[in-house]
């Protein structure tokens, strides 16, 4: 998560620099939820 944070907002290499938020969130909710519940993400 730091890395897509350091992406994003300094570096500026990726598309994520251009990506909206919500499809940011989208995407990394299923991992974080993983890793705050210690149990492995349903597919």
């Amino acid at each position: 998560m730091t890395g897509v944070v350091v992406d994003r907002y300094l570096l500026k290499l990726s598309t994520l620099a251009d990506a909206p938020a919500d499809d940011i969130l989208d995407l990394l909710r299923p991992c974080f939820e993983s890793l705050a519940a210690g149990r492995p993400a349903s597919p």
